[in-house]
């Protein structure tokens, strides 16, 4: 059984969603992206990535989320 992610820390949210850390940590303060502490880490919960960004939760084929825009759907490695 293979087990996906729920949650990305926020330098992982930064590398599917192609945005800067700046701008996340912005989107958190502006209350327009949710996340969770855990043991003093903050986590983006990928339902929250695909809420903002648009897109239903995939798994990634090979293929960087980056290219797949057209789609607006984060990809989780």
């Amino acid at each position: 059984m293979e087990l996906k992610r729920i949650s990305l820390t926020v330098a992982e949210a930064c590398e599917v969603t192609g945005v800067s850390h700046v701008t996340i940590y912005r989107m958190i303060a502006d209350g327009q992206l949710h996340t969770v502490k855990a043991r003093g880490r903050r986590l983006v919960p990928v339902i929250e990535l695909n809420r903002v960004f648009g897109g239903e939760r995939h798994a990634a084929g090979g293929e960087d989320a980056r290219t797949k825009r057209d789609r607006k759907t984060v990809a989780v490695r």
